[in-house]
């Protein structure tokens, strides 16, 4: 009422223009209102899609499939060599309670494996990489031996053996994982290895029963495993090379430019 009283009393150009002033002054007031909202949903689209990008970075690293494969091998060499061990012993011509034994030969060295590794990749006498490299070879050479043992000795020390390399193995996945690719993708990292190895499981029934009741031995199977653990331990070499290589070089080229200086 007061507002309208004053703009009575002014005059009509006067008035008309302060109306239009106020008006121009509401419009400019709701298009910076819009144009902040805006800002802030774009801002909001961009987190999420940024964060999105940085959960499934790891997809875009080849490491990534280094080390799903590895966990495939892994589990595979690990479960067939489970249930074919006491058969293909028997298969030998040890008896049932010595081929019974060749578990305990094989889970004291997975036992010493474990302890082994941590304790060598924590004082830092190794690498990780280093250990998975060395780790798959032996594995491929107990499998190899286990093809031509005969006696129980022998079969001993190749499971015992057996035992050691993935026993060193079993407790490195998740902190090479966490290494190469980050804590912060890790169970989205873990879920898509495990939908890999679980996938990769369907087939083992099948090729068990074409070495066991096909073949009438463990032998073929054993040197197929070999080849896939001495694939991944090249793998794991390359990589063991590739770092190797790029830790030297950035020192060459430090003591180039110090010579240089000099």
């Amino acid at each position: 009422a007061d507002d309208k009283q004053v703009l009575r009393n002014q005059p009509s150009g006067e008035a008309s223009r302060k109306t239009h002033q106020r008006r121009a002054g509401e419009a400019r007031t709701k298009l910076i209102a819009t144009a902040q909202d805006a800002s802030r949903r774009k801002a909001s689209t961009d987190l999420g899609d940024s964060s999105f990008c940085r959960e499934f970075s790891f997809l875009k690293r080849p490491i990534n499939y280094v080390i799903t494969f590895t966990g495939v091998v892994f589990t595979s060499v690990q479960i067939l060599y489970n249930v074919s061990l006491a058969d293909h012993a028997i298969g030998q011509g040890l008896p049932k309670w010595q081929a019974a034994l060749l578990f305990t030969s094989s889970g004291a060295g997975d036992i010493i494996g474990r302890l082994a590794s941590g304790q060598l990749s924590d004082r830092k006498l190794c690498h990780r990489r280093d250990v998975m490299a060395t780790g798959h070879a032996v594995m491929a050479a107990s499998l190899l031996a286990l093809v031509y043992a005969r006696s129980a000795v022998l079969l001993g020390l190749c499971t015992a053996l057996f035992g050691l390399a993935s026993g060193s193995l079993i407790i490195l996945f998740s902190v090479v994982t966490v290494e190469y690719l980050g804590l912060e993708t890790l169970p989205l990292a873990f879920s898509f290895q495990s939908l890999v190895c679980g996938l990769a499981a369907l087939p083992r029934p099948l090729l068990i029963g074409y070495y066991r009741d096909g073949l009438g031995s463990y032998a073929g199977m054993y040197v197929l495993l070999a080849s896939a653990c001495l694939v991944t331990s090249l793998m794991w070499a390359a990589e063991c090379f590739l770092k190797r290589r790029a830790t030297t070089k950035p020192r060459n080229t430090d003591d180039a430019a110090n010579e240089v200086c000099t």
